[in-house]
């Protein structure tokens, strides 16, 4: 029986059963288990179980969005390279254009959902994994750099679909940092510089195939374009001390994934517009004045209505279904792990942060069980 990271739900990630259901012996065929811890688990007790969006009206007719769009009811993501500007240039565009600014997904996005800002779980219960053990040592032979980047398309996963809620729920319009879509040019990078095996971007490829359709590209991606000694002197500049040692090489490959794949592939989809960003930044009237030009004509959105968005709003409502989207059941050394490993971390965060059953039912040690009658 294999067990390996498959699933990201509302904290991270939840394991599958490759072999057979748990029930039994839980030791690995062969001895097949890799030093990885598994990933955050949502509350096993109730792995399947989804909380309806619909009220009794909706139930019967659906959703309704197109009511809530104007103009400004867009997704605009802000690409390019590491160190390149897009942060504070979003921040602004966002608070210009009157929309929700969104900053990019990090290894700890769903720990910050339920805990906070800046606060997360035990970094064993996502894998053991971190930026900062990826920039200290992208070539440690336990596979941490492709749990890294497999974990990093989950969180932008699980993020776009959070920032496609939010768009059809309110109508505002969402800036954010980077997107799901051009997470690969991370991963051709790294495979280029030989941080983890073939196998494993063919894997990535696999589950990047049977998830992303399932989603709406952005309608306008912004891409700042800058030369690697200029990503180099920025990033030297702002002083993160994981950030120091990253080589000339990584930014080249991921300047040439952008626009060699990403760009040419995302403009069939989505409006593009692209700025040289080496010298001062552009103004931000200027950048809107070409944001207000564009017509947004031949997007996948001009296709859509109310049954349409409905579909896709009960897809990604449904954090359960989002997270099974990225499974596939194979064993790949770098990220599979033994069973009983799986069961015993999955008891231990159970126990530590209360979450045996599901929400609503687990109680305090001071409260008493004839509460639950009440639920």
């Amino acid at each position: 029986m294999v067990f390996h990271i498959c699933r990201v739900g509302l904290r991270g990630a939840q394991v599958k059963f490759s072999a057979a259901k748990f029930g039994g012996v839980a030791k690995v065929a062969g001895g097949l288990a890799s030093k990885m811890a598994p990933l955050v688990f949502v509350q096993p007790s109730h792995r399947g179980m989804f909380s309806s969006t619909d009220n009794l009206l909706t139930f019967f007719t659906g959703h309704k969005f197109m009511h809530k769009f104007d103009e400004r009811s867009k997704i605009i993501v802000v690409e390019g390279n590491i160190g390149c500007g897009k942060s504070t240039f979003s921040q602004d565009l966002a608070a210009r254009l009157g929309m929700k600014h969104m900053p990019e997904a990090h290894i700890h996005y769903l720990d910050e959902l339920e805990l906070g800002p800046g606060k997360k779980y035990d970094k064993k219960y996502i894998g053991d994994v971190s930026i900062e053990k990826f920039y200290e040592d992208p070539f440690a032979k336990d596979g941490h750099s492709f749990r890294f980047q497999l974990m990093m398309y989950a969180m932008r996963f699980r993020q776009y679909a959070d920032v496609l809620q939010h768009l059809l729920e309110t109508g505002q319009g969402v800036v954010m940092e980077r997107s799901v879509y051009s997470d690969f040019v991370f991963l051709e990078a790294m495979q280029k510089m030989k941080y983890f095996k073939k196998h494993c971007s063919d894997y990535y490829e696999e589950i990047k195939g049977i998830s992303l359709y399932r989603l709406r590209q952005p309608h306008l991606i912004i891409y700042l374009d800058a030369p690697v000694d200029v990503l180099q002197k920025r990033i030297k500049e702002r002083g993160r001390s994981t950030e120091t040692a990253i080589p000339d090489d990584y930014l080249q490959y991921i300047e040439d994934s952008y626009k060699k794949r990403f760009l040419p592939e995302i403009s069939e989809t989505s409006e593009v517009l692209t700025y040289d960003w080496k010298e001062a930044p552009m103004a931000i009237d200027k950048v809107i004045e070409d944001i207000d030009m564009l017509k947004f004509e031949h997007l996948p959105w001009n296709k859509d209505d109310d049954t349409t968005l409905d579909r896709l709003y009960r897809f990604i409502t449904n954090k359960y279904k989002v997270a099974t989207a990225m499974e596939i059941q194979k064993y790949i050394p770098e990220i599979t792990f033994g069973a009983q490993e799986a069961y015993d971390m999955t008891r231990e965060f159970e126990e530590i942060h209360n979450k045996q059953f599901a929400p609503g039912y687990n109680l305090k040690p001071e409260e008493s069980k004839w509460k639950l009658l009440f639920k």
